[in-house]
């Protein structure tokens, strides 16, 4: 029975970490501009949607909540590289994440009342 109950409580744990089976690892290269859900801006040339990974490399800036970007945005896991930059701007957006991830850069919350 411990066996059992182990195991079960072992494959609830890998599953609720997994990625989804059809996400993607996207990587910011900000060829267009700053924006997080601009087609282009990214190497596979849309954005990170809810399920998918993605990674800003250090000396990039991604944008939440511009004129660039004005929509909210969200990924599964996000690895914020040493020197990069996730600018999110109070307008009502938001960057949901939906798993542990790594910040080694800076995450900037901008606009008024912040």
């Amino acid at each position: 029975m411990r066996i059992l109950i182990c195991t079960l409580v072992l494959l609830v744990g890998v599953c609720l970490v997994a990625a989804p089976a059809d996400a993607a690892d996207f990587t910011f290269t900000g060829d267009v501009n700053c924006g997080w859900n601009v087609d282009g801006n990214w190497d596979l040339e849309n954005y990170p949607q809810a399920g998918d990974t993605a990674t800003i490399p250090s000396g990039k800036m991604v944008c939440i909540g511009t004129q660039e970007s004005p929509s909210s945005s969200a990924c599964y896991w996000i690895n914020v590289e040493t020197g990069a930059v996730v600018e999110i701007h109070n307008q009502g957006r938001s960057l949901t994440i939906s798993a542990n991830s790594t910040i080694r850069g800076d995450i900037l919350f901008k606009g008024i009342g912040v």
